[in-house]
């Protein structure tokens, strides 16, 4: 493979990771955290390797950030499962050429010409035959449910399947479906609901819920990709508000990925107030208020207002 197409190679797999809307710097919960590294060695990976590695992780929904070539998966004496896809691992390999001059003390002089490598790895969780620590045999802090963010999920009527398990967090709508890791690996409980609050809302999206079917078909970076998070993560405000959830990492986080967003579409003023509508509307549907409930509120709300004027 030449040095271009490996270059493109892996440009390709950070950016379909990011179209997918893998964000791995963004995770808030422990499986699959930290460098990727080599199993036997235990050194990390480096560069654009860290990126390609945890969007592998992050495909699959592995715990584990160790990876094998297949020659050291043979040597532990293990093997491949069946049917797993490994992933590229680059390196440089520096090469010295004479350039044809010679030194003062008649030596020839050499450059040192880099070139650009690669080999393939698996991850731990791909073999069989290899003893390594899985999550389940680690002690894990007892998570306590929140009962105000309980309740909301339970009272979201028509809701998506939420499945638990793997280090994934995302909602499919060709499955209509919502993957968590499971609640006990995250950082905190906020933590968990924020992102379990943040997928349900990309669920109202939803052709047979509130049909935000641009939002749903967007790419990464464009328009209604960008539209679609922000309003995800403005409706995860709104329930943590609604909810009574404070915590101050999760807050700077959620401030964090509003703004990164937001700078996006300043071309468009309108579209934080639009995005804004949309994650009032999805909390409303999730909450299972009705359009004339809330015109009946409002009014009353202007009544108020005027009343005491």
């Amino acid at each position: 493979m030449k040095n271009s197409d490996i270059y493109q190679t892996i440009t390709d797999r950070i950016i379909q990771g990011l179209q997918k809307g893998r964000i791995p710097w963004r995770k808030t919960w422990k499986a699959a955290t930290g460098m990727p590294k080599n199993f036997i060695n235990k050194r990390p990976y480096r560069g654009a390797n860290i990126l390609v590695l945890w969007f592998h992780m992050m495909a699959y929904g592995f715990s584990q950030p160790y990876y094998l070539t297949f020659k050291q998966v043979n040597k532990l004496g293990g093997k491949v499962k069946k049917g797993s896809k490994s992933e590229l691992v680059i390196y440089w390999q520096w090469l010295e050429r004479e350039t044809g001059e010679r030194k003062k003390d008649g030596s020839a002089k050499v450059k040192r010409i880099p070139l650009l490598r690669y080999y393939r790895v698996f991850n731990i969780e791909q073999t069989e035959g290899i003893e390594y620590e899985k999550p389940e045999d680690k002690q894990m802090p007892e998570f306590k449910q929140i009962e105000a963010a309980e309740n909301f999920v339970k009272n979201y009527q028509d809701r998506p399947p939420i499945q638990h398990g793997g280090g994934r967090a995302c909602y499919s709508p060709t499955d209509d479906k919502i993957q968590m890791p499971k609640p006990e690996t995250f950082e905190s409980e906020p933590a968990y609901y924020g992102t379990l609050f943040h997928e349900l809302t990309h669920s109202t999206g939803h052709k047979y819920r509130l049909n935000r079917d641009d939002g749903m078909a967007g790419f990464f970076g464009d328009e209604n990709y960008s539209r679609e998070e922000l309003t995800a993560e403005i409706g995860t405000a709104f329930i943590c508000a609604l909810t009574g959830i404070s915590n101050e990492k999760l807050e700077e986080n959620q401030q964090a990925y509003i703004n990164n967003w937001i700078s996006k579409l300043e071309s468009d003023p309108k579209m934080v107030i639009l995005a804004s509508a949309r994650a009032q509307k999805a909390v409303d549907y999730m909450r299972g208020i009705t359009h004339d409930q809330k015109t009946a509120e409002e009014s009353e709300e202007r009544d108020t207002a005027g009343a005491s004027a």
